[in-house]
């Protein structure tokens, strides 16, 4: 709505949060490849690739490798692409410039802000002794300096602003950080208890570009909500201590720390679920799409975007073969590196144990690859059961919710071939 009103829209942040499509609408968006998170590694391996296409056959096995060895060179350990530092960095040699553009522009930041690692002091600047106190106040300084300048560049009071967070960290993380100063507003800072909602703000901005956006079940104006007013208010969870792609809807009619009235009115499950078939050579994600989530049985945390994590003692994927296989099949896993290392790991296939060893940095890097024989698939659904099994932890944590256990390693991707 806002680039087909004539502005100039740009933003940062990381494709994953972009729809197909967004090119159209987003000045500097750039369409791209996966991201690469370690330059080096995808060196080592395209040099592994010239080697294994130019050297004699009988040199060719010392050089054989899989193209799942490429996830590894795109993992990051960041749950961010962005630098907040480096983008802090850059501000501050070109500040904001009010010539280049159009008089009508947008403009979001999209900051890593308190999430780890913790890099950033409490300047703005990189720093070896940060903290989340030090980042989250590293954060305010460079929105405080962002601030100045737009007030200097006389764009500040002409100008809407919004400064929001995404969720909070308590319970259900209900609580998301709102502040708004308007075009033209003067005075203090004023504290509004008006029961506003994240869904608020895209009526919010096409609203100040003099449109109106149809069809929303949750968003309503900002300007017309009232101090003390009961408001229904809903928000979609993706559900805590499953793995699965669940999304919780809940709705309160209270304030939004009153975890107590936050009520859980509906489930939203995968619409194919553990029972579609999976397509041997078919890659399974456990990023952003989760595709590989829906065979995830038991022992699996939530996804986070960027990975999805084991939880101890055992982790068991299920998974219908489209075909019964005539041959032993080969399991690639690519790992991520947050993974927990130098934990004892055994893997069973449908009951025989295919993989017993330890998860080293080195098999975290490679990721796990294992052999699965053709005649432990037996049933009629041709059923690939994969148990994971870290004996070094209880076996009472078996007796707690999925959340609560202890995280193991995490996955990225799988294939099966």
């Amino acid at each position: 709505v806002l680039s087909d009103s004539g502005y100039d829209v740009r933003i940062f942040s990381e494709p994953l949060y972009f729809a197909k499509g967004a090119e159209k609408s987003v000045a500097n968006f750039t369409l791209s490849a996966n991201r690469v998170g370690s330059y080096w590694t995808l060196g080592k391996k395209l040099y592994k690739v010239t080697a294994f296409k130019f050297l004699p056959h009988v040199l060719k096995r010392f050089v054989w490798f899989d193209t799942a060895e490429f996830a590894e060179a795109m993992q990051t350990e960041d749950m961010y692409v962005m630098d907040d530092m480096a983008f802090y960095e850059q501000f501050l040699s070109e500040r904001f410039s009010t010539g280049a553009t159009s008089a009508n522009a947008f403009r979001l930041y999209h900051w890593n802000g308190a999430h780890s690692p913790y890099r950033m002091g409490s300047d703005g600047k990189r720093s070896s002794d940060a903290t989340v106190e030090t980042q989250v106040e590293g954060v305010f300084t460079i929105v405080k300096q962002m601030l100045d300048d737009m007030k200097k560049k006389g764009i500040y009071d002409t100008s809407t602003i919004v400064i929001t967070a995404d969720h909070g960290i308590f319970n259900k993380a209900e609580q998301p950080f709102l502040l708004i100063k308007e075009k033209g507003a003067t005075g203090p800072c004023v504290e509004n208890n008006a029961p506003v909602s994240l869904f608020d703000l895209p009526v919010f901005l096409t609203e100040i570009v003099g449109k109106e956006l149809p069809n929303q079940t949750y968003g309503r104006r900002i300007s017309e909500l009232q101090e003390g007013e009961v408001r229904e208010r809903h928000m979609f969870l993706n559900a805590s201590g499953s793995s699965r792609v669940t999304v919780d809807e809940y709705v309160t009619t209270s304030y939004a720390g009153d975890y107590d009235n936050l009520i859980l009115v509906h489930s939203y499950e995968d619409p194919l679920g553990a029972d579609a078939p999976y397509a041997l050579g078919e890659v399974l994600s456990f990023e952003a799409d989760a595709t590989g989530n829906r065979y995830c049985i038991e022992g699996f945390g939530t996804n986070t975007g960027f990975r999805t994590m084991l939880r101890g003692p055992i982790s068991t994927l299920t998974m219908p073969l489209a075909e019964k296989p005539k041959k032993d099949l080969e399991v690639s896993i690519a790992l991520h590196p947050l993974s927990v290392k130098d934990l004892n790991l055994s893997i069973d296939a449908n009951g025989d144990t295919v993989f017993q060893g330890v998860v080293t940095k080195e098999v975290i890097d490679s990721g796990l690859q294992f052999k699965v024989p053709a005649s432990v698939i037996t049933d009629e659904n041709n059923t690939l059961q994969l148990d994971f099994l870290f004996n070094e932890i209880s076996s009472e944590e078996m007796s707690l919710d999925a959340s609560a256990r202890t995280i193991t390693i995490s996955f990225v991707s799988l294939v099966i071939e």
